[in-house]
C-alpha cells in the first residue's frame, strides 16, 4: 500500500508566487515545506525529477449517464469531450469539494483524479446519485502506483517510452503506453509546471516499470532522480 506523502512540486509563475509557501530556483518555484533536499530540487529545475504520488487517488467510470450528468454539473465545460483528453482542476461540488482531474479515454471510460483523502466521499456521492445508478464505479486507489516525471527534460524520456510529447501538449491530454508490456496512462496534469506528467502504473508491477523508467534515465545520461520518500523506498 502506497501511504499518502509529500511531493515536490513546481508551479508556473504565472499562477502566482507566494513568498511565504514557495521558494523560487530559476524560472520556476517549489513548495517551501515539502521534501527540500538540494538534489531533488536541481533533479526537477536542471534534468527530471519522478516526484511521489502517492497522495492522490483514482476512481474510474464507466457509464453515459456520467458523461451526461458531468456536462450538467460543468456547465457544459465537458461537452464534446474527445477520447485522449480531459479537464484538469475542475470543482464539480456534486463530486467533489477539492478540484479534480476528469479523464475519458478511447473506450469513452472516464477517471477521476483526486486527492486520496477526498476518494471516500467521491464514492459516497457517485454511488448515491440517483441518475448513476447503472454506471459502474470502481475505486482503483489501491490498484495503481502513482508517480508523477517533471523537468526540463521530461519530453526527452517520455519520447524514449515511447510517449508522443506532440499529442500530450495541454493539460488533461493523456495516452496508454506499454512498458514492459504494461499499460500505463500517461497524464498531462496541472499539479506542476510544463512539461510535468502524471503515471498511472499498475501496482503489482509498479517498482519494475519504475526501474525500467530509471535506466532509460541513466542511457539518456538524465539528471533523473526519485523525489519523495516513498519512490526512493520503493527503488531500494
Amino acid at each position: 500500500m502506497i501511504q499518502p506523502s509529500p511531493f515536490i512540486a513546481s508551479i508556473l509563475p504565472n499562477e502566482g508566487f507566494d513568498p511565504v509557501r514557495h521558494i523560487a530556483f530559476g524560472e520556476v518555484f517549489l513548495e517551501k515545506y515539502m521534501s527540500g533536499a538540494e538534489d531533488e530540487k536541481l533533479a526537477l529545475t536542471q534534468g527530471a525529477g519522478l516526484p511521489d504520488r502517492g497522495d492522490q487517488g483514482w476512481v474510474s467510470i464507466i457509464g453515459k449517464q456520467f458523461e451526461y450528468q458531468v456536462e450538467k454539473w460543468s456547465a457544459d465545460r465537458f461537452a464534446g469531450l474527445k477520447p485522449g483528453h480531459g479537464i484538469c482542476g475542475i470543482t464539480i461540488t456534486e463530486i467533489c469539494d477539492d478540484p479534480i482531474d476528469i479523464y475519458c479515454d478511447l473506450n469513452r471510460q472516464f477517471y477521476i483524479n483526486a486527492p486520496r483523502t477526498s476518494v471516500s466521499k467521491i464514492m459516497t456521492r457517485l454511488w448515491s446519485h440517483p441518475f448513476l445508478t447503472e454506471c459502474r464505479i470502481k475505486n482503483e486507489t489501491e490498484a495503481v502506483g502513482r508517480m508523477a516525471i517533471m523537468g526540463p527534460s521530461s519530453n526527452k524520456l517520455i519520447k524514449a517510452l515511447g510517449g508522443e510529447p506532440d499529442q500530450l501538449l495541454f493539460r488533461g491530454c493523456h495516452e496508454v503506453l506499454d512498458i514492459i508490456l504494461e499499460p500505463v496512462r500517461i497524464c498531462r496534469s496541472d499539479f506542476a509546471g510544463v512539461p510535468a506528467y502524471d503515471l498511472i502504473i499498475p501496482i503489482e508491477p509498479f517498482s519494475m516499470v519504475i526501474a525500467a523508467i530509471c535506466s532509460w534515465g541513466v542511457r539518456l545520461e538524465m539528471n533523473l532522480l526519485p523525489v519523495g520518500w516513498c519512490v526512493p523506498r520503493e527503488l531500494s
